[in-house]
């Protein structure tokens, strides 16, 4: 096995158990805060953030993507769309 394979195994577990702890902890806060709605509000919004920042996340990790910025401009390549299109 691939240790950069092995990497990416282990990043996945870990951002996937951290978005795991991070909404347990915020349905515990929403429930604890019910009676107030004020903060209820903004509770969500941050929940909604952690939504935003975690599937952004999980998908720069699951995709392999190559980003390269020169002066001619922006090159995005898919690796595993290339090596299928080549047969690979």
């Amino acid at each position: 096995m691939d240790p950069y394979d092995r990497r990416r195994d282990m990043a996945l577990l870990a951002l996937v158990g951290g978005c795991v702890v991070m909404t347990v902890f915020v349905a515990v806060l929403i429930w604890m805060l019910q009676a107030h709605p004020g903060f209820l509000f903004w509770i969500a919004m941050f929940a909604m953030s952690i939504i935003l920042v975690s599937l952004t996340a999980l998908a720069g990790l699951i995709v392999k993507r190559e980003v390269s910025v020169t002066k001619s401009g922006v090159v995005i390549s898919d690796k595993v769309v290339e090596q299928l299109i080549a047969g690979k």
